[in-house]
């Protein structure tokens, strides 16, 4: 058995209720019936120019290390800036948020709070200019797909 959605094969996962089998692990995206084909995805391609940013001010010699230290080790390990509020955790992933735009990949910007996921977008948008900025939460909207996806870390 597997999930046609999350590939899921841990037998565990697996729930048989009235309609047939489903999947509980990723049930909170909504209820897939393992016997239902899902249409494949097809997603945009990101444009040439999305990796293309610009600020208004500078960054300071230590946000401009942590920086580059970030897009020189995104390939190879997980990074996880643990930075207090006005810090500029936003503007230290600038950088890498370009490399991977450079590289053709689409980038999740994952936030806890539906009105910083609003907040967040529109500031985004306004650095990266040709890159398409897709905020991503609860009843704000339908279309998922961009180069830069900002979202909440949460389901409804």
């Amino acid at each position: 058995m597997q999930c046609p959605r999350c590939l899921n094969t841990d037998p565990s996962y697996f729930y048989h209720g009235s309609k047939g089998w489903y999947c509980r692990r990723c049930v909170s995206f909504g209820r897939v019936m393992l016997e239902e084909e899902l249409e494949p995805v097809s997603l945009e391609e990101i444009h040439d120019d999305g990796q293309e940013y610009t600020l208004k001010y500078p960054l300071t010699p230590a946000q401009i290390k942590v920086s580059h230290e970030c897009a020189e080790k995104i390939e190879d390990t997980d990074i996880l800036l643990k930075c207090v509020c006005g810090s500029g955790k936003t503007e230290m992933v600038l950088e890498t948020i370009a490399l991977m735009l450079g590289k053709h990949r689409k980038v999740c910007f994952a936030i806890a709070r539906r009105q910083v996921v609003l907040e967040l977008a529109e500031r985004l948008s306004g650095i990266f200019h040709h890159a398409r900025v897709v905020p991503v939460c609860h009843g704000y909207t339908t279309v998922t797909d961009g180069d830069l996806i900002v979202c909440t870390t949460h389901g409804v």
